[in-house]
């Protein structure tokens, strides 16, 4: 290729990620517009209530606190009234900057310029990712952030690791555990990655593989002392009760919580009522109203119910364990968060069963191609955040699964770069 054709080259590129950053802003400008103060989730009350007891010195069993930080910080600097508004456009600016990284991440991975770009427009332009931004829950930073993690990782890709890249993609996987628990999954990938880099350049990486040990040091403290709290508080060894309720309709689900298995009189006699009824709707959903009813109603605390569920579980280890392929089916069953319109939507159905096939067959990819640790980060993070939506939470695994969806976009990039460089080789 010719200086002059190269040249032009990068005019191109430059002027389409112009027009795609433009657009992308005039889809979410016009978003604020139609709807300036979003849409409040079912758990939005409960972040904002953790944000006033967070601002009087308390910590809330129920929330973690990153999101009710962040509330609590954009009340006091725009007010009550304009909160839901001002939290919207604040989604939406982290989003689009995450997009702008999620670019870099792949321009690191060596990925094809114009697949780059196209991934880059999948993820800044298709609802299906961007939806949540208005939307007043943890969903929009959990993707935000989970793509700055993997930047944070990445961006050393092919040379040795600097230190700042341990500090950095620790920093963001501490926030993420403490924006939404279930991020605790993204620790061993951590750790896998910094270990093989640590084989790979052996000497080279040693200061930064100690300083990510460091940061595993210290979010280790920071958990053993937010679960100290938490037990404190109300009895629960846990960072979040809400691990309680999941762990409660999964041993209800399948039948194994019995009365005998608590020793609180209320509890007993709910269970002597319901303890064989069906919890799930003709549509394949657990009936919420339970947990309600129990912790609200009957004001069971939250260290009885988690003991009865532990005492369950114990006495019956299989049952449990037996539910997973289920859910997984029911899983890949449902809709993705990805919407198509209306009118293809009967042909060309978004399952999160696409997905799963997609994980499967990059699985295979990089194992028969011996692929670098930096692409296994992509799909061990992907992986790690769906699997343990599905096997931590009792259903809306589309949207607990949609962090992982950024990474898998650009897993699929990668593939796509290689294999077109391959054919045209």
């Amino acid at each position: 290729m010719k200086a002059t054709d190269f040249l032009r080259l990068r005019k191109a590129t430059a002027i389409s990620y112009a027009l795609l950053f433009t657009l992308a802003i005039a889809a979410f400008a016009a978003g604020i517009l139609h709807r300036p103060d979003g849409f409040e989730s079912a758990d939005t009350p409960s972040y904002i209530r953790a944000s006033y007891r967070l601002m009087a010195g308390e910590i809330d069993a129920l929330r973690t606190p990153v999101y009710p930080f962040i509330i609590a910080l954009v009340r006091s600097l725009a007010g009550t009234e304009l909160l839901n508004r001002s939290i919207v456009i604040l989604q939406c600016g982290v989003y689009l900057l995450s997009a702008f990284f999620l670019m870099l991440t792949l321009r690191n991975l060596k990925v094809n310029q114009w697949i780059t770009l196209i991934a880059t427009a999948i993820y800044a332009l298709f609802p299906g990712f961007y939806i949540f931004c208005f939307i007043l829950n943890t969903e929009a930073f959990a993707q935000s952030f989970v793509v700055f993690f993997g930047w944070s990782m990445l961006r050393d890709a092919g040379r040795t690791p600097r230190i700042s890249s341990a500090l950095l993609s620790g920093t963001w996987l501490f926030i993420l555990i403490f924006l939404r628990p279930a991020m605790i999954c993204l620790i061993p990938v951590y750790i896998i990655y910094w270990a093989a880099l640590y084989f790979k350049f052996r000497r080279g990486a040693l200061k930064s593989c100690a300083a990510a040990l460091c940061c595993l040091l210290m979010l280790g403290v920071a958990i053993s002392c937010y679960k100290g709290a938490v037990k404190a508080k109300c009895g629960v060894s846990t960072i979040s009760v809400v691990a309680a309720v999941n762990n409660y309709y999964l041993v209800r689900e399948t039948k194994i919580l019995r009365p005998h298995h608590t020793g609180n009189p209320a509890f007993q006699a709910m269970l002597h009522e319901r303890a064989d009824s069906i919890i799930i709707t003709d549509e394949g959903w657990v009936d919420f109203h339970e947990a309600e009813y129990l912790l609200a109603t009957l004001r069971v605390p939250p260290a009885d119910v988690s003991d009865a569920v532990n005492a369950a579980i114990k006495e019956n280890p299989g049952a449990c364990l037996r539910l997973m392929p289920v859910r997984f089916r029911r899983a890949c069953c449902s809709y993705t968060v990805l919407p198509v319109p209306p009118r293809i939507a009967p042909y060309f159905p978004m399952r999160m069963l696409w997905y799963w096939l997609l994980m499967g067959a990059s699985l295979v990819w990089l194992i028969l191609r011996r692929s670098s640790m930096q692409l296994w980060v992509l799909w061990l993070t992907s992986a790690a955040i769906s699997a343990c939506a599905i096997l931590g939470a009792m259903n809306d695994w589309c949207r607990l699964s949609l962090p992982a969806m950024s990474m898998a976009l650009m897993l699929a990039a990668v593939i796509c770069s290689r294999i077109k460089a391959k054919l045209c080789g």
